[in-house]
């Protein structure tokens, strides 16, 4: 009686065809059944379903905001992760002064690159010379103040 091949086993007639296996390979193929029965179903209700009705609506503008973004080059999984953050910016969105924060960083990288480029052995004094030296201006000029409005006079 002939035996029939194991079915973690290609049978001889398909590995001559198909050429080598490669070890990685056999290995991804054993896991994908295993991820595959891991993932939750999807929810019929869509994906912002758990969210509050704003929340949904925010999430909402967020995931069209990115699509629009990325344009017909949309694969599944990158949906997915735009998925994802768009509900972590509608659960726990940016402080308001974030923005100004992250200016101020890419301020600072730019300064460093300049100093760089100017052959500044050490490009983190650049940034400490530069603001002490706004500090001492400011001392010898005094502190500026706002110009007052004035109304016009009419």
């Amino acid at each position: 009686m002939p035996r029939s091949p194991s079915p973690s086993r290609p049978s001889p007639s398909r590995a001559r065809a198909a050429g080598p296996r490669d070890p990685s390979r056999i290995l991804a193929d054993l896991r994908l059944p295993l991820l595959q029965s891991r993932r939750p179903p999807c929810d019929p209700a869509g994906p912002f379903a758990a969210l509050t009705w704003q929340q949904q609506r925010l999430a909402e503008s967020y995931l069209y905001r990115f699509c629009q973004r990325w344009g017909s080059d949309l694969p599944p999984w990158r949906r997915a992760i735009l998925i994802g953050v768009a509900k972590r910016l509608a659960l726990h969105p940016p402080p308001p002064g974030w923005g100004r924060s992250m200016l101020a960083h890419r301020g600072g990288k730019a300064t460093k690159q300049k100093a760089e480029l100017a052959g500044e052995p050490n490009p983190g004094l650049a940034v400490m010379r530069a603001r002490q030296r706004e500090r001492a201006r400011e001392k010898v000029e005094g502190k500026r103040e706002m110009p007052k409005r004035q109304l016009p006079l009419g």
